[in-house]
């Protein structure tokens, strides 16, 4: 459906495949973001000084990983669709749950959201023809890995929680 979107239903070479596959990874990975920003701003309205440090250690990390992609997706001569508008039409991420949460809390609804951004990763990886171009295939591996270290850092809650 979402490739739908993007190539108008016309079928697309494998080069502008992969482009669309890292555009819609962009906008999963600019949505994490807002997820850790909201998380962020949450802890900071409980004057939780730790959870907003980690949350924004993280939100960081996302930030650089959607820089990264982007990064990627210009070298190759691709454009960009990277707007809030198309980052909300395209994030494969499920909606943030909204309401009083815990940081606590925050961090498994977080960790659900990096989950889902793995997946996505994975699917990229069994779906696009990324053997011949090594460098989509090592940026795809090492955003496994920061989603791993990620997950992490959410795992290793400030210590007043432990």
């Amino acid at each position: 459906m979402v490739l739908q979107k993007i190539s108008n239903g016309h079928q697309l070479p494998p080069r502008d495949e992969v482009g669309i596959y890292l555009n819609i990874l962009l906008a999963t990975t600019l949505d994490l973001h807002s997820h850790f920003v909201h998380a962020c701003w949450r802890a900071r309205q409980m004057q939780d000084k730790e959870f907003v440090l980690l949350f924004s250690e993280t939100a960081r990390i996302a930030n650089l990983t959607a820089d990264e992609i982007a990064e990627s997706i210009c070298s190759s001569g691709r454009a960009v669709h990277g707007t809030a508008r198309e980052v909300f039409q395209q994030s494969a991420l499920p909606d943030y749950p909204i309401g009083s949460m815990n940081c606590p809390s925050h961090c498994e609804a977080l960790k659900s959201s990096i989950a889902a951004l793995a997946r996505q990763i994975h699917k990229i990886i069994d779906r696009s023809d990324t053997t011949q171009n090594y460098e989509i295939s090592d940026l795809l591996v090492r955003l496994s890995r920061r989603c791993e270290t990620m997950t992490e850092s959410l795992d290793q809650k400030p210590v007043h929680i432990q």
